[in-house]
């Protein structure tokens, strides 16, 4: 039912909520990921993330993905701004955005049985020109544009 009181059908899609991080290096490289999404059906390069584990913070969740990932860990993870939604019209369900300072390799990934995720770095101007170019994962172009006042401020852009 709407606010009006209209009852209306609609087509309703669960998704976990989850997360996803913009890592980035203090030499200015952003830590991007690479790897087949079966939803495009096409190999993306996108940002860092998965799902939230019901006994975890979206915190907590944020840095073993990362780890998981990539084998890089951020000393400093900054939570940028509330909810965002994926499709507010039909997936009751948000995922939150992250930026990492000071990303750094801390061991080899860990990945799951159906992940084959390839990392590579990209320089900061090179990531802000394919996120609003390329980029096919609305997540990571949220994240990113969400993480613009902070890298200002901090003096990456």
């Amino acid at each position: 039912m709407d606010p009006r009181g209209k009852k209306h059908v609609f087509n309703m899609f669960d998704k976990p909520l989850f997360v996803v991080i913009l890592p980035l290096t203090a030499t200015g490289e952003v830590v991007t990921i690479v790897q087949y999404y079966q939803g495009s059906n096409k190999v993306l390069r996108t940002l860092p993330g998965g799902n939230i584990d019901p006994l975890e913070s979206s915190l907590e969740t944020v840095r073993r993905e990362l780890l998981e990932e990539t084998g890089y860990v951020c000393p400093e993870i900054i939570q940028l701004g509330l909810n965002s939604w994926p499709d507010p019209r039909n997936i009751p369900s948000f995922y939150h955005c992250f930026l990492g300072i000071g990303a750094q390799k801390n061991q080899a990934q860990k990945l799951d049985e159906r992940e084959d995720i390839e990392v590579e770095l990209i320089p900061l101007p090179e990531w802000l020109r394919l996120s609003e170019t390329e980029t096919e994962d609305s997540g990571a172009a949220v994240t990113t544009h969400r993480a613009l006042p902070h890298l200002r401020e901090r003096g990456f852009l």
